[in-house]
């Protein structure tokens, strides 16, 4: 008699990560342990991986998920440890081809991700935050380009902090806005996301103290506490969690037709 048990899956433990489009994806090998460690989201997808040990992530960037590699391979060493985690800082507030900072695109990235990564997330936020609104003696304070929010508009799934933060910062600015980078223009970015039109009016409509407000303390847009835990996505729409934030629900209604196409 035939036998009528389902095939045993072989477990795969090493896995090919092709990250980015089809056709320019970036290959990366990593263990199933790590991936299922500092990936949470990935756990679903890796475990009906049978046939094949390739991972496809075609709408994620290669150079943010470079980034979050060399994070969770760094080794502590006491004689160069120092300068290692300097090299990853420096990298992290780089800007990628396209006038990104890598800092959002990490951020984005480990976000959606979730879990041990959470940790990197506010590794970014920490020097997004500060290079905008508090920069360090002698460093120039920063400002949003055209470039940086279409990219964080259009590449974020739901309504996050990072967009939260893209907004009040841009809210504290003069009106008009001006750039002085050539090609993509503040008219094409609001062309492309006419709720931002909007909510920016709105915004322009407020005192600047009250808009200066709506900038919240950085430890808002930081992990709560529990959140990097394996139920880490429970824990974004528990009360109190970074889905909550009660003062980041005025942008909220407005940009959630657009972040939900």
């Amino acid at each position: 008699m035939m036998s009528t048990q389902p095939p045993i899956r072989k477990r795969v433990e090493i896995i090919k990560v092709l990250v980015g489009p089809a056709m320019t994806s970036q290959p990366f090998l990593l263990p199933r342990r790590q991936l299922e460690f500092y990936f949470p989201y990935l756990r679903s997808h890796i475990e009906y991986l049978t046939l094949s040990n390739i991972l496809c992530l075609p709408f994620e960037d290669p150079s943010a998920f470079e980034m979050l590699t060399s994070w969770m391979n760094y080794e502590p060493n006491p004689a160069t440890c120092h300068q290692g985690a300097r090299e990853l800082q420096d990298k992290l507030r780089s800007e990628d081809k396209d006038g990104v900072a890598l800092a959002y695109k990490v951020w984005l990235l480990t976000h959606k991700l979730g879990g041990p990564c959470l940790v990197l997330r506010d590794e970014c936020i920490r020097y997004l935050y500060e290079a905008y609104t508090m920069p360090r003696p002698g460093a120039q304070q920063l400002s949003i380009t055209p470039s940086v929010a279409l990219y964080v508009l259009q590449k974020s799934v739901s309504t996050n902090e990072l967009q939260h933060f893209i907004v009040a910062v841009l809210a504290r600015a003069k009106r008009p806005w001006s750039s002085a980078i050539t090609g993509l223009t503040w008219e094409g970015v609001l062309e492309q996301v006419p709720d931002l039109r909007n909510l920016m009016e709105k915004a322009w409509g407020s005192s600047w103290e009250e808009r200066n407000a709506r900038l919240l303390k950085m430890e808002m847009y930081m992990c709560t506490p529990g959140e990097v835990t394996p139920n880490w996505s429970h824990k974004q729409t528990a009360q109190g969690g970074p889905a909550n934030m009660q003062d980041g629900l005025w942008m909220k209604k407005d940009l959630r037709e657009h972040t939900n196409d």
